[in-house]
């Protein structure tokens, strides 16, 4: 394990990504970082087929609408859904990583979105995927709200989520080093920049998935006993139980209820009986 952080390593690290995230306010440095960005697969045709065949594992896609939220410089995982049978897929970004025309091209309707209200008509989606995207949801609770909008009754999310601090994801002791600082400063730290991460552990996911009206089909954490004693150490994830503690990833399969409203009334229901 690494050595415990002085307080001025801290401070310079707090320094550090408030500059570069003031930077990334500027529309100039952001298009220049852009070009550079790494988006995860950045277009392997393998990896996107592995990827492709973890979705159809958790729902069928033959003559479904897919929506891919966030596929970056990779459209050939939705390209090689329409070969499997997909009737219509559309990719969604935040950042124009390619042109409408090259996507139309492999068959993908390429839309851009303000990462606030998704570019879809109520209901016209039978599945969203979202593959380690979700973590970066600057409104978490409001696009979970969307990707329900966007289904239709009875629509699917499938979704892999990485819960750590995408700064130090890979350093023992500081893969949760997001959760050091006050939501504040963590805002001011990182908002601008593409790994911002919004801090939920897989309990708060699973309340917030919950009370937006989706039912778990399918949920696989991924855990690891270390990084359990690694986290016990920390006064400030003393708070959090070892489930959150341990988990640093999961696959999801989500669906969406008939009616929110209905959702709603039958919990109240439920926790009236239990009461």
């Amino acid at each position: 394990m690494h050595p415990p952080l002085s307080r001025w390593q801290q401070l310079q690290g707090i320094a550090r990504s408030m500059a570069i995230n003031f930077l990334l306010a500027v529309p100039v440095m952001r298009r220049l970082v852009t070009v550079k960005h790494v988006t995860g697969m950045d277009g392997d045709e393998a990896q996107a087929r592995q990827l492709l065949n973890f979705f159809e594992g958790m729902a069928d896609i033959k003559d479904a609408v897919v929506l891919e939220l966030g596929p970056g410089k990779t459209l050939e995982t939705l390209q090689f859904a329409r070969e499997r049978g997909a009737k219509y897929v559309i990719a969604a970004d935040i950042i124009n990583y390619h042109s409408p025309e090259s996507a139309h091209r492999r068959g993908v309707d390429y839309r851009l979105f303000d990462g606030v209200r998704l570019p879809v008509p109520d209901s016209s989606v039978d599945v969203v995927w979202a593959c380690y995207c979700m973590q970066h949801f600057r409104d978490p609770q409001a696009m979970l709200k969307e990707i329900h909008r966007a289904l239709r009754p009875g629509g699917t999310l499938i979704c892999r989520v990485d819960l750590r601090d995408h700064y130090h994801m890979f350093v023992s002791g500081r893969q949760y080093d997001c959760l050091r600082h006050p939501p504040s400063l963590w805002r001011w730290m990182a908002w601008n920049r593409s790994s911002y991460v919004n801090r939920l552990r897989l309990s708060e996911w699973q309340r917030l998935l919950g009370e937006t009206g989706f039912h778990t089909q399918t949920l696989v954490p991924h855990e690891d006993e270390q990084l359990l004693r690694e986290n016990r150490s920390h006064a400030y994830l003393a708070h959090l139980e070892d489930r959150d503690l341990k988990t640093f990833r999961f696959d999801g399969c989500f669906q969406r209820t008939l009616c929110l409203a209905l959702f709603a009334l039958a919990n109240g229901l439920l926790m009236a009986d239990h009461s």
